[in-house]
């Protein structure tokens, strides 16, 4: 196991544990000789960290109680990826991924938790979006356009102020996609396997592969260039999304009807899955508030910092990546 000074094994405690990117980073953590913790909700399927060897802890960010018995002065890093992104209101984005980051930050500093780094799993939301013809870097000033980034902005100006007692590092992360994920980005694999390919002109963003996530929040955490700083994290390249449909296109193999895709359309389908989604109380495959960063097109970031400054490089470039996903969901059943 990777050993403190005094020889024994470092402590990591992951909040979101069991979500997409958090069992990511519990496998990396487990593989690297952590001891983890992994803080969940009760509904939460655990189905990709059981069995592993970490200790699962039930409790919610939204409610101190069940965060004092994890916050302990033996742990080395501190994960924080628990978060709301689809949510019926603004209060409840505060209160999950302000508050609630609050919470777990308020008791590191009351308990004196000596943390060698505290990772906080941000988003480009909480940037804003950028120029068509520009892409940002971390000295842009912010201009969150959703509920969800303007919370998670809040929550990173939060951890700021406490950065002289509690050494973080925050992430802005592009849009993830990979194995285990069922939102999203995911509905795009099973639109393209059923041999449509939806095409969105004149929009980009930056996308990076889940495992290369994890790697990256690692790298955060023990690097001491990190400390108090804050990175975008994605591929060297910024896409449009005519090439990461594309590229998921070549990935699944076979023929695609390419059809053009107009925002208006856009949101009446979102619409339309919205509303049968709560007939059918489902998670709705678009989701209009999440929609709205749609609305803005481009999302375009530098993400030479991380790599300049902590020696990121992805492993899996989006080709890679869009084929290790196919693999994994038709292995699942999740596509065809």
């Amino acid at each position: 196991g990777v050993l403190r000074g005094g020889g024994e094994q470092l402590k990591a405690l992951v909040t979101g544990a069991a979500g997409f990117i958090g069992s990511h980073l519990v496998d990396l953590l487990i593989e690297k000789g952590y001891e983890v913790t992994c803080f969940v909700r009760e509904d939460d399927d655990l189905i990709w960290i059981e069995g592993k060897g970490a200790e699962i802890v039930f409790g919610d960010c939204t409610d101190r109680q069940s965060l004092q018995p994890v916050i302990d002065s033996d742990l080395d890093s501190l994960f924080h990826l628990a978060a709301v992104m689809n949510a019926a209101s603004a209060d409840t984005y505060d209160n999950v991924n302000y508050e609630g980051t609050k919470n777990i930050v308020d008791i590191c500093l009351a308990k004196g938790v000596q943390l060698k780094r505290f990772v906080y799993a941000s988003s480009l939301a909480a940037s804003g979006p950028s120029g068509r013809h520009e892409v940002l870097d971390e000295s842009a000033r912010c201009r969150p356009v959703t509920d969800y980034g303007k919370s998670k902005l809040k929550a990173e100006e939060y951890l700021r102020q406490h950065g002289d007692k509690l050494p973080f590092t925050i992430l802005r992360l592009g849009l993830v996609y990979g194995p285990r994920n069922r939102h999203g980005v995911f509905s795009l694999f099973k639109v393209i396997s059923r041999g449509i390919k939806p095409v969105l002109r004149n929009a980009g963003t930056n996308v990076i592969y889940v495992k290369d996530v994890a790697r990256c929040m690692l790298l955060a955490a023990t690097r001491d260039e990190a400390a108090g700083k804050t990175y975008f994290v994605g591929e060297k390249y910024n896409y449009s999304y005519e090439d990461f449909a594309a590229a998921v296109a070549e990935a699944v193999g076979g023929r695609v009807l390419t059809i053009r895709v107009y925002m208006p359309l856009l949101f009446a389908a979102g619409l339309l899955l919205q509303t049968f989604s709560r007939i059918t109380r489902t998670q709705p495959l678009l989701d209009l508030r999440r929609m709205a960063d749609m609305r803005h097109r481009y999302w375009m970031y530098d993400t030479s910092a991380v790599r300049n400054e902590l020696g990121y490089t992805e492993n899996h470039g989006l080709s890679a990546g869009a084929r290790e996903t196919v693999e994994w969901y038709r292995r699942e059943g999740w596509i065809d």
